[in-house]
């Protein structure tokens, strides 16, 4: 395993997530130890907190993007009679 530990926050999603995936290949191939096989989920389950902490956030602020939304188009009924 890397020098990761808990407490290293990844550079972003798609390198939290590609970490979290190694994590989950070397505990399925059998051939990791006992120790190590905790000390990886433990960094596992903080790399998915972290990632699902990122997509609420993105959720967020789609919801945000669509409620400004909502307020900027003209009514359907206004657009088809211009």
């Amino acid at each position: 395993m890397s020098d990761a530990t808990e407490s290293d926050t990844p550079q972003s999603f798609e390198s939290a997530v590609a970490e979290l995936e190694q994590i989950v290949a070397a505990m399925e191939s059998g051939e990791v130890a006992l120790e190590e096989a905790l000390a990886r989920y433990q960094r596992g389950v903080a790399l998915l907190r972290y990632a699902e902490g990122r997509l609420a956030a993105a959720e967020q602020r789609v919801r945000v993007i669509d409620a400004g939304r909502e307020y900027d188009l003209p009514a359907a009924d206004a657009a088809a009679g211009a």
